[in-house]
């Protein structure tokens, strides 16, 4: 078995043989996008995790993830998360406001 294989367990537990084989086609995909492999061998983490750690709510998450805002994987009904990649596509994406201490106009 491939490390990416036993990941897929880790996540998922127990699936069906063909459900394990597209589990581990989806990762081979995400492996040779160019990730590190550091961060395929970082464990996953849940919803709510990635919630109390964003300091959000799971529907805030959610919501976040439907509109393609936050890197998540799936099979069926389970989504899984690895931090690294949050805060990596967090820092990518948004930017860091300072609101100024003086106002405009004035």
């Amino acid at each position: 078995m491939s490390v990416i294989t036993v990941g897929a367990r880790e996540i998922f537990g127990r699936v069906r043989p063909e459900a394990a084989q597209q589990i581990v086609m989806s990762m081979n995909d995400v492996r040779s996008s160019g990730l590190a492999e550091a961060s395929l061998s970082e464990p996953f983490i849940g919803k709510r995790e990635v919630a109390r750690r964003l300091g959000k709510t799971v529907r805030t998450v959610d919501n976040w993830m439907r509109r393609g805002m936050l890197p998540y994987y799936k099979c069926h009904r389970t989504v899984a998360f690895r931090w690294s990649e949050v805060q990596r596509f967090m820092r990518e994406q948004f930017q860091v406001c300072r609101r100024s201490t003086e106002r405009r106009g004035e």
